[in-house]
């Protein structure tokens, strides 16, 4: 059966809309508002005139070709309200000569769903560590991040990525537990999320950002030399040798886990740092993308000398695991041992830094040392001691002068 037509309201020519039109999905007959309706209700439960039917889609002709859209963007079947409002966006952006049909096409709107695209990122990550090009442990810190936040958000998921505003953002960041550090964590991981977004082409800026919390740093303390020596002795005798030996040679404890045999040259006695540990992947990659050799102290040499066997890859072995040392066991250690409050980094690598400096070593040579490729990196490492610092103290103003020299003045 079909409905008399009654008088319809021409809305689309009172918004400007001069491209494309709204149509029945049922009959194909153009759908416009009834002329007996309220200016106010004109777009409200607007139903075909012909035959009644409330799906609709949008229908326009481009570069010589129809295009029919028959979804939302949310993937939803036109209602007249949606598709007016697509139809006035379609509009503007042939405007402003930036309408592109395959965007508006379902898969294309599935896709640019947050949760989609979000997937389609972290998969991405993947590949990228798998070719050497992102730290593993990276990866795993965006998994977790995708796994409990990002994919959870009833602020975010569901929403078109070109659509998230400032008001998405600040929800999803006023949600999140935990610390002012870990918080800005995931927003950082979130960011580097919209910049590949924006660097894929999929939105054309970021959206503005909330105003993150500041961040409050502890202060990061050091050891001397004394005091690195009274925490050795805290610390179980099987594993001290490879704490004592990061002490000596400054190197970074993953660095020091992943040391192999294959690295070190014996006849010279100086190593190859060439290997590295990510989480739980022992990766042939280092800082600066570089290899470096580098020497040791008599110490650590007599240490390389002590734990290389012929039936080990790497030069320390865990007793407890038979295999090599990772990180994380070290941290777990010297967090149960040791009585200094400083953590194992800053005990180690920070502390002969500023063991160097203090030793009258130039910043240049502390550089070459720790190998850091910018001079900047090597001053954040060095904090002078306390007892250092009062002994500079004590000095202030009072010049030491030989007794001649005051007999003349």
């Amino acid at each position: 059966m079909t409905l008399e037509p009654a008088a319809g309201y021409p809305l689309l020519e009172v918004l400007g809309v001069t491209r494309g039109a709204i149509y029945c999905s049922s009959c194909n007959g153009k759908v416009i508002p009834s002329q007996t309706k309220s200016h106010r209700d004109k777009v409200k439960g607007v139903s075909c005139q012909r035959c009644g039917h409330s799906n609709v889609h949008v229908r326009l002709k481009f570069h010589g070709e129809i295009v029919k859209l028959y979804v939302d963007q949310t993937g939803r079947s036109h209602s007249y309200t949606t598709a007016l409002h697509d139809l006035e966006t379609i509009n503007q952006q042939i405007e402003e000569k930036t309408f592109n049909p395959k965007e508006w096409l379902p898969q294309a709107i599935e896709e640019r769903r947050f949760e989609n695209a979000m997937d389609t990122w972290i998969t991405r990550k993947e590949k990228e560590t798998q070719d050497g090009k992102l730290a593993p442990s990276t990866l795993g810190n965006y998994q977790t991040y995708s796994r409990r936040y990002y994919l959870t958000s009833k602020h975010l998921v569901g929403v078109d990525v070109r659509d998230i505003r400032l008001k998405h953002l600040q929800n999803f960041y006023d949600a999140l537990p935990g610390s002012a550090k870990y918080k800005k964590n995931v927003m950082d991981g979130l960011h580097t999320f919209f910049r590949w977004l924006n660097r894929w082409g999929e939105v054309k800026e970021i959206p503005t950002w909330p105003e993150i919390a500041e961040v409050v740093n502890k202060g990061v303390f050091t050891l001397s030399y004394d005091e690195q020596q009274e925490e050795l002795q805290r610390i179980p005798a099987e594993h001290r040798d490879i704490f004592e030996f990061l002490m000596e040679s400054g190197l970074r404890p993953a660095e020091a886990c992943a040391l192999m045999k294959i690295d070190i040259d014996f006849r010279k006695r100086k190593g190859l740092i060439r290997h590295n540990y990510s989480e739980a992947v022992l990766r042939q990659r280092v800082k600066q993308k570089k290899e470096y050799w580098i020497v040791f102290s008599n110490r650590a040499w007599e240490l390389i000398q002590k734990n290389v066997g012929n039936q080990t890859e790497f030069v320390f072995m865990n007793p407890a695991t038979n295999r090599g040392y990772r990180y994380k066991a070290l941290n777990k250690v010297w967090n149960a041992y040791s009585k200094s409050g400083v953590e194992l980094y800053a005990a180690t690598r920070h502390s002969f830094c500023t063991q160097l400096i203090e030793d009258g070593e130039s910043l240049k040579a502390v550089q070459d040392t720790a190998r850091h490729a910018d001079p900047r990196t090597t001053m954040t490492y060095i904090h002078p001691s306390e007892e250092r610092t009062r002994q500079a103290l004590n000095r202030r103003g009072r010049k030491v002068i030989s007794i001649d020299e005051a007999r003349k003045k």
